[in-house]
């Protein structure tokens, strides 16, 4: 049976808003997992209005304050019904350094709004492979320089604001050809290959103190001859992440629900992969329940002091957020700055979409509306 234990923390469950509102049964769930002592939450679905009531409600009942996080590349509306839709980032990745860092401001503003304080972006992947499935116009570029100044822009503008950055999917998901939410990609490059090209994002990324960073879920057979995607892989994570590029914040899997992960592992086996790797926080476990049963009772010597540093990290995040300094929770949208938000995503659109150089290519009549 679960019980509240400290160690919960470093599970952040899936949680569908609208379904917490329609099934008394789910939200009987979650309450129990933020009784349980789960660090927080990635949100799906919902309105603005719907996710602010969720939010306040969540914080009233837990016993430390939650971290909520959502998958906001472009905006609330890749999660949710509703927000400010700002072009994707192979759009942004035309415009200047100068908008990519306002959208990122207005993206953290808005959420914050919410209750949301840890945006899982930005994509650092570099685009260079024109058949996959699932980074594509999430990417800001195929060209390393340009993904750099992107997400450096993108970073500085969200953690100005106190909202967690996430640099994602490292060690680089844009060379791969097969979505990992379906099955595992398999990523034949060296150590030597990565730092050519799909790592330099991740090195801007480190230096710029992004506080935290997500690996994907890729196989790399040359350095890590397991079959462990690198989320699970201690190769990957502690040797070449942790050690060989200094990295010192917070460490979060890629979601464990994905069949990249659940073809291959329990909800138990990811887990302990997960920790042995290096992992600070396990984001979405299919089965949360299972996870915390697992954490609460998993005894080993090498992992405890591990484990209690993942714990700091965590708490040190919300601190940094300010979660330990207000004193009651209550979040409600602001219409007004919605509406101002309206006229910067149609500001980048249109920046993203100026014709550069020989505008004779694409022959407009320039009194045509399209």
């Amino acid at each position: 049976m679960c019980t509240y234990n400290l160690k919960a923390q470093l599970i952040f469950p899936r949680l569908n808003i609208e379904e917490y509102f329609y099934s008394e049964n789910y939200k009987n769930e979650i309450l129990q997992l933020v009784e349980l002592g789960v660090g927080g939450f990635c949100l799906f679905k919902g309105s603005i209005d719907q996710t602010a009531k969720l939010t306040t409600e969540l914080q009233k009942s837990a016993r430390i304050p939650l971290l909520f996080c959502a998958d906001f590349e472009n905006g609330l509306t890749m999660r949710l019904t509703d927000g400010t839709s700002f072009p994707h980032s192979m759009a942004l990745g035309k415009t200047d350094v100068e908008i990519i860092y306002k959208v990122a401001k207005a993206i953290a503003k808005e959420a914050k709004m919410l209750g949301v304080n840890w945006i899982l972006a930005p994509v650092c992947d570099i685009n260079n492979n024109r058949n996959n499935p699932v980074i594509n116009i999430r990417s800001f570029g195929e060209d390393a320089e340009l993904v750099q100044k992107h997400i450096s822009a993108y970073i500085k503008g969200l953690q100005e604001e106190k909202i967690i950055a996430c640099a994602k999917h490292f060690p680089g998901h844009g060379n791969t050809s097969t979505d990992s939410h379906n099955e595992l990609p398999i990523l034949n490059h060296t150590i030597e290959d990565l730092e050519k090209l799909e790592l330099l994002p991740f090195k801007t990324a480190i230096e710029l103190n992004v506080k935290s960073i997500m690996p994907g879920h890729l196989a790399l057979p040359i350095i890590d001859s397991s079959g462990l995607p690198a989320t699970l892989s201690n190769k990957i994570i502690t040797d070449l992440f942790i050690n060989k590029l200094n990295y010192k914040s917070l460490d979060i899997t890629y979601a464990l629900d994905m069949k990249a992960v659940t073809l291959h592992c329990t909800t138990i086996q990811a887990c302990e992969y997960a920790l042995k790797a290096g992992a600070d926080v396990l984001l979405m476990p299919e089965n949360p329940f299972e996870a915390i049963e697992f954490i609460n009772t998993y005894e080993d010597a090498e992992l405890f002091n591990q484990i209690n540093i993942s714990l700091t990290k965590i708490s040190d995040l919300k601190k940094w957020t300010g979660l330990f300094d207000q004193k009651t929770f209550y979040y409600t949208p602001d219409r007004k700055q919605f509406f101002s938000n309206e006229k910067l995503a149609l500001l980048a659109a249109l920046k993203s979409t100026e014709v550069q150089g020989d505008k004779t290519i694409i022959p407009l009549n320039e009194e045509s509306v399209i």
